[in-house]
């Protein structure tokens, strides 16, 4: 997306009488657009749902509503800085916002997989285990031994 931005921003080439701008690389433009519309596509589809949902699943069941109440204070404040800030950037720096993105989340990358522990396949007791600890991400990747029943009730666990 950035780099089809930038070519599109390489080939203005002035403004018509009436102050339209000209530019001269339509692959570029239908490109840029193209991009725009697929990452909010893939965004929509992988990222929204879990504003809320990994809220609701880390949190015990007395925390969850002041939880859901700070992640919508989150996201409503983030969606308010996009909305107004977004025009104002696009003025000022044009196709250089989208690095400002790319910064951002290669920085929520590093801070994803050192900071947040695993939750994947765990119950609301065994997230509470792993969040008490004191370090949640090692107790979430830590390796265990289970002793189940032949009904599949677990009566073990013990470290592997």
């Amino acid at each position: 997306m950035t780099i089809a931005s930038s070519q599109f921003a390489a080939s203005y080439a002035g403004e018509t009488a009436d102050d339209v701008p000209i530019y001269t690389n339509g692959n570029a433009s239908r490109a840029s657009l193209a991009m725009i519309f697929l990452f909010g596509a893939v965004f929509s589809i992988g990222i929204t749902p879990l504003q809320g949902l990994y809220i609701v699943e880390v949190l015990s069941f007395e925390q969850r509503a002041k939880g859901m109440a700070f992640g919508n204070l989150a996201v409503n404040a983030a969606g308010l800085l996009n909305q107004f800030a977004w025009p104002v950037s696009m003025a000022k720096i044009g196709w250089k916002t989208y690095i400002i993105f790319i910064i951002w989340d290669a920085i929520m990358t590093v801070y994803v997989y050192f900071v947040l522990p695993e939750t994947k396949g765990r119950t609301l007791e065994e997230l509470d285990e792993i969040f008490a600890a004191k370090n949640p991400v090692k107790a979430s990747i830590a390796r265990k031994k289970l002793a189940v029943t032949q009904h599949g009730d677990v009566v073990n666990v013990a470290e592997a």
